[in-house]
């Protein structure tokens, strides 16, 4: 099955541009840092699906292509996710602010649509990448992992002025307004 090499650019563009939202922190535009990068997220991603639909829409053998690939998935990863999303859905139902527990915290940029959308962009990307550009993909990863690392750097040892970083003395947070979700990400 052949993508259009103009979606297919456009697919992975878009895969690269979250890939580096975690840089994303300037305040006062997207302040605080976690909400910025969440909803810019949502953005890409509502996009993505437009244009994935409208190719599944145009293309007769795509969706084919796609039950397929979706079948493919080990079981072990699979039946997991799926479950985590039952989780997910049926914590959000019976929560006591399902309206905050769907949306999230502005500080933390959290919610069960985040965590929904993030599964949905693990099987898109499963999806639609091909094999040869996985390499790319990971070795960008890397590099916006590192630019955090050493964006925390700066912030713990004062290396660059506060007009342009704001130092912090314990535990720095990088652009993930965090120590906790900086660590996680570097995991």
């Amino acid at each position: 099955m052949k993508i259009n090499k103009i979606s297919y650019w456009i697919y992975l563009t878009s895969i690269f541009l979250i890939l580096a939202l975690p840089l994303l922190n300037l305040s006062p535009l997207f302040f605080p840092g976690p909400w910025a990068q969440s909803v810019s997220f949502r953005i890409i991603f509502a996009i993505l699906l437009f244009l994935f639909l409208k190719d599944i829409l145009l293309k007769p053998s795509y969706p084919q292509y796609i039950k397929d690939k979706v079948l493919s998935i080990p079981y072990f990863v699979s039946v997991p996710l799926a479950g985590y999303l039952l989780f997910v859905m049926l914590s959000t139902i019976f929560a006591l602010e399902p309206g905050f527990s769907f949306w999230g915290s502005p500080y933390r940029g959290d919610g069960s649509l985040n965590s929904i959308l993030y599964i949905l962009f693990a099987f898109f990307t499963y999806i639609i990448i091909k094999k040869e550009d996985w390499k790319k993909i990971w070795a960008f990863a890397i590099m916006v992992g590192c630019l955090v690392s050493l964006i925390a750097v700066a912030q713990q040892f004062h290396l660059l002025s506060e007009s342009v970083l704001v130092p912090y003395s314990d535990r720095p947070p990088s652009t993930l307004g965090n120590t906790n979700f900086l660590s996680a990400y570097l995991i």
